[in-house]
């Protein structure tokens, strides 16, 4: 793992098109685009991962036809997932568990977004972390048709990694230009690595605070009790 990592530092395209690292490097991106567009417990870099990942097929470590066409079907996959859980899972305790690990903020984006679009509301949160995997969930608690989220689900999904996927390449090419490639790849890196540790972070804030809140308000609940009782 630390050579994967310091190659990818060091920019050693060499070394992570062999064949085994480039075997875990392609599981490594399909896995964490499935799992990001699927769970909301799960708070991975995925717009940076995808900028990350083209700058390797630019690099010639993956190929192009697993940027653009198996990564967007592993979204597309997930996001529907999301729509099922919303399906399976529309009950209060979901409700409460997804308040105490999201933002208030992003919750309401995610409504909101569904309230005003609809369906369309899926192009829209592809572009929002943490919101592209709450409204398919809403829509799923909504029982919107199977059929036709299921059909924006791939065309969103394709959408998102698409125009993210071009638009870094052509900043990479320009880049380039000036001499400065190496540290905009580099800078998307950390980025990804970042990303990834900050939300992490907030979300584990986020449960134990609200754990610790509900314990504190059961304790003085059940003092009450305690004292009517005498």
């Amino acid at each position: 793992m630390f050579e994967v990592l310091s190659a990818i530092w060091s920019q050693d395209f060499i070394f992570l098109s062999e064949g085994d690292v480039k075997t875990y490097i392609i599981a490594a991106l399909c896995i964490i685009i499935f799992l990001e567009s699927a769970f909301v417990f799960l708070p991975l870099p995925g717009d940076s991962l995808i900028i990350f990942s083209m700058l390797l097929a630019t690099n010639g470590v993956i190929d192009p036809y697993m940027q653009l066409i198996l990564l967007p079907l592993l979204s597309a996959l997930g996001t529907y997932c999301a729509f099922l859980q919303g399906q399976w899972l529309s009950n209060g305790s979901v409700n409460n568990w997804l308040t105490k690990a999201v933002s208030e903020q992003h919750l309401n984006k995610a409504t909101q977004l569904v309230a005003r679009f609809g369906l369309l509301s899926l192009f829209v949160s592809k572009f929002i972390p943490f919101v592209r995997v709450l409204v398919p969930m809403f829509m799923g608690m909504k029982k919107f048709a199977k059929k036709e989220v299921g059909m924006l689900c791939i065309a969103s999904s394709f959408a998102w990694i698409l125009s993210l996927s071009f638009i870094s390449q052509f900043f990479y090419a320009y880049v380039n230009l000036g001499g400065l490639g190496s540290y905009f790849f580099k800078g998307f890196a950390l980025l990804t690595i970042g990303l990834f540790l900050s939300t992490s972070a907030l979300v584990l804030y986020r449960l134990i605070a609200n754990r610790t809140t509900t314990s504190k308000l059961k304790r003085c609940n059940d003092e009450g009790d305690y004292i009517r009782e005498k």
